[in-house]
């Protein structure tokens, strides 16, 4: 199956049409449109499961595309716009003072 007849089955998917339209519409097997949906659903459930966990509500990484479509990791992450958010309202609570005092400066001269 070649990646464009991918693409459409899941853009028709999340348009709302159900399996047996998409493989009447794209011609393909029922079975192929069936499987890619599902393996889609599934990562979607995990990136879903993973966002809803109270642990990870600081954590901008989890809240990153880490998986393609066949649930494999290629070491490509995308960051979404909520791990975005997240990463800019943490570095806004960032205390940047800086800790040193004078005392610990070296001044040859005096």
């Amino acid at each position: 199956m070649k990646k464009i007849e991918k693409y459409a089955i899941l853009y028709l998917a999340l348009s709302g049409k159900e399996a047996e339209q998409i493989s009447k519409e794209l011609k393909l097997p029922i079975k192929a449109v069936q499987k890619i949906v599902e393996e889609t659903q599934k990562v979607v459930e995990t990136v879903v499961a993973e966002k809803d966990n109270p642990a990870n509500l600081n954590k901008p990484d989890k809240f990153m595309i880490k998986q393609s479509v066949a649930g494999k990791d290629r070491g490509v992450a995308v960051m979404t716009q909520q791990a975005s958010m997240l990463g800019d309202a943490l570095m806004k609570n960032i205390d940047r003072t800086s800790s040193r005092s004078t005392d610990h400066i070296f001044r040859p001269k005096g």
